[in-house]
């Protein structure tokens, strides 16, 4: 089946058959986008900036239709430190970044990317450690 898949040009996406009609369908209707995200660096110190950026694919890594990007940087604790609406720029890219304070917790800090500012769930998420 892959390769038959592979020889037509088709994406072959297999889906667990043991999953129920609700799961398979939101599987489906949310393999559409999907966000590509990254830092120059994981570890940042109190007082530095962190700098994230972003690519909003398809499931193919094609740009998709201009949306803004909805991002959280969140502290160790689960608070939410920041959150901020960002445009796309050309081709699709997303940039931004945020200053921690000198006070600021140190541990794992979590960033979430959605779509939709009102969902549950992060389309994408990553981790940014804060240490002396």
């Amino acid at each position: 089946m892959l390769f038959a898949a592979a020889k037509l040009g088709a994406i072959f996406l297999p889906i667990n058959y043991r999953l129920a009609a609700p799961e398979v369908a939101y599987l489906l209707a949310d393999s559409d986008a999907d966000v590509f995200a990254w830092s120059g660096r994981d570890l940042y110190r109190p007082g530095e900036t962190v700098r994230l950026s972003a690519l909003l694919r398809d499931f193919d890594g094609k740009p998709i239709k201009p949306q803004p990007l909805f991002v959280t940087l969140k502290q160790p604790d689960g608070r939410q430190f920041a959150q901020a609406k960002l445009e796309p720029k050309e081709l699709g890219y997303f940039d931004w970044s945020r200053t921690v304070p000198e006070d600021a917790p140190t541990g794992k800090w979590q960033v979430e990317f959605r779509l939709d500012p009102a969902a549950k769930d992060a389309t994408q998420s990553l981790t940014v450690r804060v240490e002396e």
